[in-house]
């Protein structure tokens, strides 16, 4: 089980899963004209970049019961969370006007009070192939819902809807589009590295939703259809591809040469990178080798995409502690060189079951450091480090992508 997935069962828990409704093509009108179908090579009125402030930032997952305690941080401490985060499931689709009123609305507006920037990981093609009858593992169900007319036209559906929300409430969040879903294409789905996104079958023109007629049935098509309705309905909403780095910091060009295929995005998004020789030791220094691979793989992706990278779900305890852990900001220097400029940490005590100070990442990531260690590996000393990296935040180099 991925920690992604972990992830998604809290929220699962609190969204009461269903399915999503039907789209009736017979009530629903276009608003994307014929001649606009090649849309997607439009970009934001606002560029990604703006987003970072010339410094390199740093976020956190808001849900649940963790929603508070970032609020606290960013109000009561000053801590610099720039970036909050949630997902955007299929379960709370059933009844749309409430998902958005109790679960989109109160969070959009926290980041309004509080100054941050909302990202949304949308991540909806595995609910919605199960929802469908589909099993089996998770690449088979996205690639199973991929592959289903009436799957992708209910996908369309509710992207639209949610672009909408946030044209109305606020035109300018991110959205991180369906983690796992790209690199289960490229590395999952028959081809182990396929960089040709044309050989993936997708239902995009033959979903039958009005405003993706004319798109290619294939990943490449569905790339550029996302990016026109964001173009139509939400035209400041900036998009991040997911670009997974599955094969820990190897074959980056797989990764470019089927991004090539996707329409101008806005930035890209990647889960955290493995730089551990072992996680249950991750105070230890980390693997040099594994670092200078996984950093080549970033800068070859950013720089072939002339994008920058967030950073996502990355665990609490290791990262702050070897990149905020002393006064030594190099670490951080390289990944900026790199082409990343931010980190969003993942706090998953989202029922509120415990003090949410003393929460620990999930996995081997959690273990406790030996006391006399000063790796803490809590929240509330990777708060209290972003805290301190307030005061002297690292800027973004002259010649970094967010110049």
């Amino acid at each position: 089980m991925t920690r992604l997935t972990r992830a998604i069962g809290f929220i699962f828990l609190l969204l009461m899963l269903v399915p999503v409704w039907a789209c009736d093509d017979n009530n629903y009108v276009s608003q994307v004209n014929s001649g606009n179908f090649n849309n997607s090579i439009g970009s934001p009125a606002e560029d990604a970049c703006s987003a970072f402030d010339g410094e390199f930032q740093f976020g956190v997952s808001s849900y649940g019961g963790v929603r508070n305690w970032a609020l606290d941080a960013i109000s009561d401490l000053g801590t610099p969370f720039h970036f909050l985060y949630i997902y955007i499931l299929n379960g709370g689709m059933d009844n749309p006007d409430d998902f958005r009123d109790w679960y989109i609305v109160p969070f959009l507006d926290d980041c309004k009070e509080s100054g941050a920037t909302p990202v949304f990981s949308f991540y909806q093609l595995l609910d919605l192939g199960r929802a469908h009858g589909y099993s089996g593992s998770e690449p088979q169900v996205v690639q199973s819902c991929l592959g289903n007319s009436a799957c992708m036209s209910d996908y369309f559906y509710n992207f639209v809807w949610f672009l909408q929300v946030l044209a109305t409430e606020y035109p300018n969040a991110i959205i991180d589009v369906e983690p796992d879903s790209w690199g289960f294409m490229m590395w999952a789905m028959g081809v182990e590295g396929n960089d040709d996104p044309a050989s993936v079958e997708v239902k995009v023109d033959q979903s039958g939703f009005p405003d993706v007629r004319g798109f290619s049935n294939d990943a490449g098509g569905l790339g550029k259809a996302l990016l026109a309705l964001r173009n139509t309905y939400a035209p400041n909403v900036r998009m991040g591809w997911h670009s997974s780095n599955f094969r820990v910091g190897t074959r980056p060009e797989v990764v470019a040469s089927f991004f090539a295929a996707m329409g101008s995005w806005d930035l890209l998004v990647s889960e955290h990178f493995h730089f551990e020789t072992d996680e249950a030791l991750w105070w230890e220094p980390w693997d040099e080798e594994l670092v200078t691979r996984n950093l080549d793989w970033a800068a070859h992706v950013t720089g072939e995409a002339g994008l920058p990278m967030l950073l996502w779900q990355v665990p609490v305890g290791s990262w702050d502690f070897h990149l905020l852990g002393s006064s030594d900001r190099s670490m951080i220097d390289r990944l900026v060189e790199s082409g990343i400029v931010g980190v969003l940490f993942e706090h998953l005590n989202n029922h509120g079951d415990e003090d949410p100070d003393d929460y620990r990442a999930v996995g081997d990531f959690g273990t406790v450091p030996p006391v006399e260690s000063t790796a803490g590996g809590t929240a509330a000393t990777m708060r209290d480090r972003v805290t301190a990296c307030g005061s002297s935040p690292v800027s973004l180099s002259p010649d970094s992508i967010c110049d």
